[in-house]
Parts: C-alpha cells; structure tokens; sequence
C-alpha cells in the first residue's frame, strides 16, 4: 500500500483513506489456485497465435507478430508481479513457480530481486527519487528534464522510444534492478543460477529440434525491442509527470482508461488498474474492476441497483454461484449501505434474503424480486416491514426474448416455466403482495 510501515498514520491507511474502508475490501483479496492457469493460457495462446501468423502464413505478418508478442511480454510481467505480491495463486507453490519458471524467468526477471525492488522499494517509496527505483530510472533518462520543450518531449520519450531509442537503457535498468542486484545473499545466486540454467534448458531443446533462429526471432528480439518499447509507455502513463508535479499518495500514480482494443494490449489482466493497485495491493487482478467501478457509481450520487444474476459466463468473467459469489454480492451492498446515495438490492435467492436481513447490510436499500418468483418471500419481508419492497414486472412486446435470455443463464427456468403454464393456480397477480 502506499504507506511505510515504520510510520503508519494510527487511524487510516495511505492518502486519507480510512481502515474501514480498506476493511469493505476485504472480501476482494480472497485468492484461488485457477485465475493464474487462465491468465497464462490466454498469454501463451496470443504468443502462439502470433508465431503462426508469420511461420503458417507469411513473414510479412512479422511486425504484427513482433507487436503482438512485445505485448504478451508485459502481460507475462504482470503474472511475475502478482506473483511478487503473493497473490497470484492460493497455493504457495503455484504462486513461486507460476511466477518464476511459467512467465518471469521467461523474461530474465529473478522473483526475489522483483520483489524487493517492486514492493519494498517502489510501492512502499513511491515518489521517493532516490529511494523509487522507477522514479530513479526516469529521472536518470532526463524524462523530467525541464528545458526541454513539449515537441521535444514527445519525439524522444514517445515517438523514438517507441522504435527503440530506450531500448538500452531500459535493459541496462532491467538486468541491474532485476537479475544481478539486490546484494549478494545465497537465495539470490542460487535463484540466478537457477535462471541461467533454465535459459540453458530451453536453448539446448531449441538447438535439438533446430529452432534457434526462432527462438531469435520471436522471443529475444520482441524482449528487446517491442517489449521495451511497451513496458516504457506504459510506465510513462501510469506515472508522469506526478512524481514531480504531486505530494499527496493518492496523486503519485493513476489508473489508465482506455477502449477494449487498448485495453487488450496495454491493460492484459487489469494492469490498467494501477492507482487500484497501488492503494490495495492484496487485490488480484481478476477483483480489480469490481472496487474502482463501484466507485466511480458511487461518485455520481444516483440511485444503485446491485443484482445477482446467473450468469452463464466463463469464470475469469462472472463468479458462478456459490459461496464466494455470495460474499462478494454481500461485500459490495455493506460498501453501498455506506454510501449517501439510494439503492436497491435484487435477487431471489432466500438463504442470501435472509442473510442480508438478518446482517442490517443493507438497513437503508430496497429490495427487488421478479414478478412471480417466489410471491410468498417477498410478501413476507414486505408484511415485517423490515426493509422497503418492489415487484419488477416482465412485459412489452420482447417478453419472449426476455425468457429466452433467462433460460439461456440458467437452464433449469425452463421447468420452472412448465410447472407454472401447467399448475391449475394462475400466476402471482398484484393482489398477491
């Protein structure tokens, strides 16, 4: 988090921000042992892609390639740096080797010298321009140079770096913050060691089966050009100028929105979500949106409807249900309650109805159901009086879309729909609540 642990404030975390909001996140930070297999999957499967273009196809498709792979790179770092944060996978093992042998090593960054670098230093000094070794790199690039003008600015730090003017530096940076520095403790020569001997794995195969010019083309020089060229843009957004411009934590770094296609090749596993990251780093980054979204709703004071859908969606995109689906759904409605604006909470669910109930999560919301489903709950909670209720009806002319959608998230409505077309009791009326 953005705060030294030596002289933590006694009542708030860094930038102001109270314990008790930190403390309506909690429930964010929760990790498994799956979101790390589908992370890589997608990365290696891009990777791969890329290869065919230029090998199945044509070499004309080599900066496409070039491109496409420069960009993985990042993605790859972003395993290692979760990683380092320990929150990559449940299962210490997975994390350490997920985040070593299956992306870091892969791009000759050492886990232990990540680390230190990374959250010690950076997250913990952030700003600091001698003690934030990103800072330190970009001050030492005359990034902050101030006689330079705009035109000037923009040609070397954007347009040149972006065809390699950083590339050496940038190496020179890497292999002095990430392979040989940080002291010399037996943990870290024998990690180094470990590194250089799987490198040496992987180019003896490659010379066995007579791919060493591939493994050139489409993994060292993306590493050393398109890689770099990435990584330097991307650290120039989340950062510049604030160091020197801002003071206060909050403002030293900021998230970066962009379109789905931008996204995709600067923001692969929500690594847009910095200033998130920096203000609560145990979240991973498959519950990055969920905080920084809820937010900016939050931010513009109308009326939120939070709703626990069934959603048949793959997990890296919807929670499936469940008990963690129901603990994020109860996490985001307290964090809501907590809000000055009005609300509503929906779902049929009666165990979660009743939770809420019982927890005076949402003492101040209004409770939504669906007409027709499940009548009798929402009668009963409306005659306690507990919490305000509203009926949500189905009708207009594309109802039958509506059903359709409805079957298509979860297919056992269909029986419901029968049993109710073929009960001898018509369906729930307005006299009925």
């Amino acid at each position: 988090m953005l705060v030294d642990k030596n002289n933590e404030p006694a009542g708030e975390y860094a930038a102001g921000i109270s314990r008790e909001t930190f403390g309506m996140l909690k429930h964010l930070c929760k990790k498994d042992n799956y979101h790390w297999a589908i992370a890589l999957g997608k990365d290696y499967a891009i990777i791969a892609f890329a290869i065919y273009l230029s090998l199945g196809i044509s070499y004309w498709f080599y900066p496409v390639s070039l491109f496409l792979i420069g960009t993985t790179k990042r993605a790859l770092a972003n395993v290692l740096h979760e990683s380092a944060h320990k929150m990559l996978a449940n299962n210490r093992a997975i994390n350490w080797v997920s985040g070593t042998f299956l992306s870091g090593y892969l791009i000759f960054h050492l886990h232990q010298s990540y680390s230190t670098s990374h959250i010690k230093n950076h997250h913990v000094h952030l700003g600091h321009p001698e003690k934030d070794p990103d800072y330190n790199f970009h001050l030492k690039c005359g990034l902050y140079y101030v006689k330079q003008s705009e035109r000037e600015f923009f040609l070397k730090n954007v347009v040149m770096a972006s065809s390699g003017y950083r590339t050496v530096q940038y190496i020179n940076y890497i292999i002095k913050d990430r392979v040989k520095a940080q002291g010399a403790d037996k943990k870290l020569r024998n990690e180094r060691i470990m590194l250089w001997a799987y490198w040496a794995v992987i180019v003896a195969v490659a010379a066995w089966f007579g791919v060493v010019a591939q493994l050139l083309l489409f993994w060292l020089v993306p590493l050393f050009t398109t890689a770099v060229a990435v990584g330097w843009i991307i650290e120039l957004a989340e950062h510049y100028p604030l160091p020197a411009a801002e003071t206060e934590k909050l403002l030293l770094t900021r998230n970066r929105k962009g379109n789905a296609l931008e996204n995709f090749f600067f923001g692969r596993h929500d690594d847009n979500y910095h200033l998130v990251h920096h203000l609560h780093p145990a979240i991973p980054h498959w519950n990055m949106r969920t905080p920084d979204d809820l937010a900016a709703i939050l931010a513009t004071g109308c009326k939120v409807r939070l709703v626990k859908g069934v959603y048949a969606e793959p997990a890296a995109i919807a929670l499936p249900r469940g008990e963690q689906l129901n603990e994020r759904y109860l996490g985001l409605l307290d964090r809501i309650n907590g809000a000055s604006t009005n609300y509503a909470f929906a779902t049929q669910d009666p165990l979660l109805v009743q939770e809420i109930l019982t927890s005076q999560v949402a003492s101040r919301g209004e409770l939504e159901m669906l007409h027709g489903v499940r009548p009798e709950l929402i009668k009963a909670i409306k005659d306690q009086g507990q919490v305000k209720t509203r009926v949500s009806a189905v009708y207009g002319t594309h109802w039958y879309l509506h059903l359709l959608h409805r079957v298509a998230e979860f297919p056992q409505n269909i029986f419901l729909a029968l049993d109710d077309v073929a009960s001898p009791q018509p369906s729930a009326t307005a006299t009925h609540y």
